[in-house]
């Protein structure tokens, strides 16, 4: 349950720029990048560019817990305690709002600052409520210059899509307004400004409470704060969300502290990303209709999975299949397939997983290597690796618009039975349902052969491509020509150049006003009773019992780095020598409770009480009442090693002592947890 903070960015741009790498910084021009949170220490791609960055003047900022690999030179590193984050960022806006430093206007014209909602309760004012003839899905604002109330709404097509906004020639948005207002039907209504509101909230976390939250120092926050305004900064809206159980507040607040500087979707600021153009034929379901890789259509079910019964906002969150096995409640659930996914390295308390796995009647696993998890499966399917694939793809994470091609370079040995998962799944459902495989799929004929897989999918990616590749021909002659020369001859090509200044000034965001929102109009109206605020603030972090200060109890904190980041890193032979499977420990730490570098010590989980051993590493690389351990690393226990990686069982996993708190609404997990270290 790797959360990923680009699901949360929709409580602040809505919905259509919340997938993989549709809003990111523009890394090249950033002039000031503050990194909470995100160490960018496996993103080899951003890396190679923010490094370039620095190299011409760019300041990088990491706030974490634990120093990452890129603020070992050329950038800043401020240790925070785990779970502020919020805190931290909320002081941030507080400083740039009080000494003027934040764009105000951007705030007036492209955001819902100034859109009224109810005190107290933020539930948005429609207004309809209070001008008559108004439409029901429009907002108001108070216009400086006519001293009334007027409608902002949105230009909508025939389908319903917004595609501007409706709003009155010249109005000037009020954003500091709060009165009371009569509505159409005689209710008395306390209204204020969404800026009124967020503005109200964050003056808590002056620099003072904010060092007392957080454990940077107050000149810290408040000289950070100015750096960011006044020198072009940009917040990296973060990568992996599952960390203290309070983390949605965080994510909305890396997002929405760049509205504030009013560069959305600027030059060096917060961008939506170009998109290649190309679309992968694939199956997909949506309103109770699927669409087959060929154009097949069929009528399924509107039925909602279980994470999204639970979790509505959450992306893939599998524990909530939990309650489903033990209570089958509510629907039974007695099979599961697990695809290329370190399950115990995941999923926030191993121990619940592993019961849960034994509720199973049938337990698949598809995968490359003798992960944990292939110790509870029934069936093992062994796979490929994208390196015996072929396919065609649009790239991810890249300012503007490229297409890319993975060739096979390599193919399994003479003997071997790995297959692809697409060609194991086709199969499975070809024997289990041949008429749903042939009217969904088109697929009639037993793939037997490495060689009638690729006839059918590779030919499906072919066909794909080339549909593609005339359509840019189409458009602009002789430019697919162009893509298709480049593609082969260097593996990728550039399709379309970054628009500038597109969202939200010329197309509406995905929220329901539009804009970027200070407060989220769909969380506030849809989850509030449920936990989820549309107001993001900090709270303590309820994943996990808080250790005495100054004491053996610590926060244990999990991450990842170039040569520990994944479980195929960690089934390589060089991360033997590469990988770190000790814990980090801050010197005035172990010099405290009697502890000396490569010592062996017990952690004990204090909400859960698993005990495990690993070894200690002493360094300042991580703040005091911390512990840092890789993720994917170690405490690897499963029965199916091969003896020449034996290694791989040194160390421990964190997810041990983790509680499984999940987040309401989104479900993201706490994947930090509280430990006691004994000698």
């Amino acid at each position: 349950e790797d959360k990923d903070g680009w699901t949360i960015s929709a409580e602040v741009f809505g919905k259509g720029v919340d997938g993989a790498g549709k809003v990111e910084p523009d890394y090249a021009r950033a002039k000031y990048l503050l990194c909470v949170g995100r160490t960018l220490n496996c993103a080899i791609g951003v890396a190679a560019v923010v490094a370039r960055a620095k190299t011409e003047g760019t300041k990088v900022v990491f706030v974490d817990p634990r120093m990452p690999e890129g603020a070992l030179t050329g950038s800043e590193w401020i240790p925070i305690r785990p779970g502020a984050d919020s805190a931290f960022l909320l002081s941030l806006i507080h400083i740039g709002i009080t000494e003027k430093l934040v764009d105000f206007e951007f705030l007036r014209r492209h955001t819902n600052a100034p859109y009224l909602v109810e005190t107290g309760t933020r539930r948005p004012i429609a207004a309809s409520e209070i001008i008559a003839g108004a439409p029901e899905d429009a907002f108001v604002v108070m216009d400086r210059k006519t001293a009334s109330y007027v409608v902002m709404g949105l230009k909508k097509d025939d389908k319903g899509n917004a595609v501007g906004f409706a709003e009155p020639e010249g109005v000037d948005p009020e954003l500091d307004h709060a009165a009371r207002i009569t509505a159409l039907d005689g209710r008395e209504l306390e209204a204020e400004t969404c800026f009124r509101a967020f503005a109200a909230s964050a003056a808590h976390w002056t620099p003072q409470e904010a060092a007392r939250t957080t454990g940077i120092p107050a000149e810290t926050i408040t000289r950070v704060a100015r750096e960011f305004f006044t020198q072009g900064g940009v917040a990296d809206d973060g990568w992996y969300a599952s960390r203290n159980g309070n983390d949605t507040h965080d994510f909305a607040l890396l997002s929405l502290i760049n509205a504030f500087t009013g560069r959305i979707d600027q030059p060096g600021g917060f961008v939506v990303t170009q998109g290649g153009g190309f679309k992968a034929p694939g199956v997909s379901l949506s309103g109770g209709k699927g669409k087959g890789p060929h154009g097949e259509t069929w009528t399924a079910p509107e039925k909602k999975s279980l994470d999204k019964i639970l979790y509505p906002e959450g992306s893939g969150t599998y524990s909530a299949v939990f309650e489903a096995i033990e209570t089958g409640k509510p629907y039974p659930v007695r099979a599961a397939f697990f695809t290329g996914t370190t399950m115990f390295h995941r999923e926030a308390n191993s121990a619940r997983l592993a019961k849960a796995l034994m509720g199973l009647e049938l337990v698949v696993v598809q995968d490359i290597f003798p992960h944990e998890i292939c110790d509870y499966a029934d069936y093992v399917l062994p796979c490929t690796y994208f390196l015996e694939w072929h396919e065609y793809a649009g790239v991810k994470w890249a300012l503007n618009g490229n297409v890319q091609k993975n060739d096979a370079g390599i193919a399994p040995p003479q003997g071997c039975e790995a297959r692809e998962e697409v060609w194991q799944f086709a199969e499975i459902l070809r024997r289990a349902y041949p008429d749903r495989a042939k009217e969904r799929l088109g697929l009639e004929q037993e793939l037997k052969t490495r060689e009638a897989f690729k006839a059918w999918y590779d030919g499906m990616m072919d066909a794909a491509w080339a549909k593609f590749i005339a359509a840019k021909n189409k458009a602009k002659p002789g430019d697919g020509d162009r893509i298709a020369a480049e593609v082969e001859a260097q593996g990728w090509s550039q399709t379309a150049v970054k628009k500038w200044g597109v969202y939200p000034y010329v197309k509406p965001f995905g929220t329901p006003t539009g804009k970027a929102e200070l407060i989220s109009f769909y969380f506030t109206q849809k989850y509030e009773d449920k936990g989820a605020s549309g107001l993001p603030r900090w709270v303590e972090s309820p994943g996990f019992t808080p250790p005495k200060p100054r004491s053996n109890e610590f926060v244990l904190i999990s991450g990842k780095d170039s040569s520990s980041c994944s479980g195929v890193a960690m089934w390589t032979w060089p991360t033997k020598f590469l990988g770190d499977r000790s814990i980090w420990m801050n010197p005035a730490d172990a010099e405290r409770i009697g502890i000396k570098n490569g010592q062996e010590v017990e952690l004990e989980g204090l909400d859960t009480g698993v005990k495990g051993r690993t070894t200690v590493k002493i360094t300042n690389r991580v703040m005091p009442g911390v512990l840092f351990s890789h993720g994917f690393s170690g405490g690897v226990r499963t029965k199916q090693n091969l003896g020449a990686y034996e290694w791989v069982r040194e160390g421990i996993n964190s997810h041990w002592f983790c509680t499984g708190y999940r987040e309401p609404v989104v479900g993201s997990l706490s994947n930090n947890c509280s430990v006691r270290v004994r000698v």
